[in-house]
């Protein structure tokens, strides 16, 4: 007999099919079951910040704490601002003992040669707006202006010196970098 023809056969094959059908419908309810709980966690996890109350009180302690932080950046900003535009200074200058002499001099020697420069400006700016209509004071304000030319000169020829003196420390001080 033709196993088309056989009632047995029809009904396996009914059996299976209802049984790959049932089988599929359990996958699909399995699969619905996982999308929705997914869908669900996702949902509770965009809406956790609003619904759920300690994240809630965490996120306003956070805040309130930010805000106290700005509150104490304004009331110290003018503190503040004078700390950063005081220039960064210190009380010495940092050089090898070996050149503290020749430092000193140098000081030493430029503190009276910018004295002396101050005054001859002074005595220059006072030439400028001096009124030298007489012959008499023209004669004066001429031998006053040699003087304070040779004074200027001197003046000159100090702080030539003093240059001179710190191209040797600076020469000193890269010959010794260069041997160490």
């Amino acid at each position: 007999m033709d196993d088309a023809m056989n009632p047995w056969y029809l009904d396996d094959k009914v059996y299976k099919s209802l049984n790959d059908v049932c089988l599929l419908a359990k996958k699909n309810r399995v699969t619905r079951k996982v999308i929705f709980e997914t869908q669900q966690r996702d949902h509770d996890n965009e809406s956790a910040d609003i619904l759920h109350s300690a994240k809630i009180e965490e996120r306003i302690l956070e805040i309130s704490n930010f805000a106290d932080y700005l509150r104490s950046l304004v009331q110290e900003k003018q503190t503040l601002l004078t700390t950063l535009q005081r220039p960064l200074v210190e009380n010495s200058i940092k050089l090898e003992l070996k050149y503290h002499e020749p430092t000193m001099e140098m000081f030493l020697m430029s503190s009276g040669i910018l004295r002396d420069l101050v005054k001859n400006l002074n005595n220059i700016d006072w030439l400028v707006n001096a009124d030298l209509a007489s012959p008499k004071k023209l004669e004066e304000a001429l031998t006053f202006i040699e003087s304070n030319l040779a004074s200027l000169q001197t003046t000159y020829l100090r702080l030539n010196q003093i240059n001179n003196q710190m191209g040797e420390l600076k020469s000193f001080s890269f010959s010794d970098m260069k041997i160490s």
